[in-house]
């Protein structure tokens, strides 16, 4: 079975998708453009949410943010 790859960079992040599908690709690549502008105008309102050091508690509907604050939480950051 032939994979796909592709890498691409946008800001801070170095991205690398590998599926054996050229749609899933593309399907990755839309998610990760529409979860990284989520994040961007989050943080954009909340600075505490951008420059704590500890794990913070958030009143949102973004799943994105979510698992950010539960990732930080268990890791304790």
């Amino acid at each position: 079975m032939k994979a796909f790859k592709t890498r691409f960079s946008e800001k801070e992040s170095d991205i690398t998708i590998i599926s054996d599908t050229k749609n899933a690709i593309i399907k990755s690549k839309k998610s990760f453009y529409f979860h990284r502008s989520n994040l961007e105008k989050y943080v954009g309102k909340d600075l505490h949410f951008l420059e704590s050091f500890s794990p913070v508690k958030v009143n949102t509907h973004l799943e994105i943010i979510k698992k950010m604050v539960n990732v930080a939480y268990i890791c304790d950051v």
